[in-house]
């Protein structure tokens, strides 16, 4: 989004592509998504889902990008940017167990006694999925790494698990998100939301039984860092749910 924003600010024609249904679809839900599509659209930016490149072609510079329904987009230039995957092929699998990351557990400690792993390669458990998952972000990489390293002085220093959270501005709209966005149809969790569209404003939070598990704002941001605490405090929400989404909501609300 930075480099198709500042593009655009520059008077450079751009257009992004896009695999998923809407944009930051790892983050953000349906609704979210859709506002995020019509920001970019009124900046000019256009945009194409369930969409990407298979190919390039140019003679010592790019011309032109192949798409997956054939047909082709004249382009100067290509900037991808598709997510991150765990490193992982240096380890050998035959003694170290692997999955998508390697797995540790609460010491992030592998199979193998002595043996850590900390930061984008290493799978725990995710707070708010209840099960193994890869969230390679800076805050988790430096909080492992650091649990990490005290665990391999001697220390017995538990890593309660991962937690993704995420906070980006596309163009007008700020966007902040925590936790698990898009629980699995059918399953047990109360979805509470709220949406202004004058004001250009949504909130969605997630909840399992009576703790909060997921989060998702778009613009009046201000109170994310108290229900991102909430998740990963895995509290229970003793006041009604709806207070929550109030933008009059405060941390002492939950401790009376």
């Amino acid at each position: 989004f930075k480099a198709a924003c500042g593009l655009l600010c520059r008077g450079i024609k751009v257009t992004m592509l896009i695999s998923s249904d809407y944009p930051l679809s790892m983050q953000v839900d349906k609704k979210a998504g859709e506002m995020i599509l019509k920001e970019l659209a009124a900046k000019g930016l256009k945009v194409m889902v369930k969409e990407t490149a298979v190919g390039f072609k140019g003679d010592k510079r790019v011309k032109s990008a192949c798409l997956t329904d054939g047909t082709k987009i004249n382009c100067d230039m290509v900037v991808v940017g598709k997510g991150v995957k765990p490193a992982v092929d240096f380890v050998p699998r035959d003694k170290i167990n692997v999955d998508l990351g390697i797995l540790v557990n609460h010491l992030l400690e592998t199979n193998i006694p002595g043996i850590y792993a900390a930061g984008d390669v290493a799978e725990s458990i995710d707070i708010a999925r209840k099960e193994r998952w890869v969230n390679a972000i800076w805050p988790e990489a430096a909080a492992q790494g650091r649990i990490a390293g005290m665990n391999m002085t001697g220390q017995k220093v538990v890593y309660k698990g991962s937690l993704s959270r995420n906070v980006i501005r596309v163009f007008g709209l700020d966007i902040m998100t925590g936790g698990l966005v898009n629980p699995p149809s059918g399953s047990n969790y109360e979805i509470i939301s709220h949406n202004d569209c004058r004001l250009k404003t949504y909130r969605k939070l997630v909840f399992r039984s009576d703790k909060l598990v997921g989060m998702i704002m778009v613009n009046a941001v201000e109170q994310g860092g108290i229900l991102v605490s909430l998740i990963q405090s895995e509290m229970p929400v003793k006041i009604p749910k709806e207070f929550l989404l109030d933008r009059s909501f405060n941390f002492r609300q939950l401790i009376r």
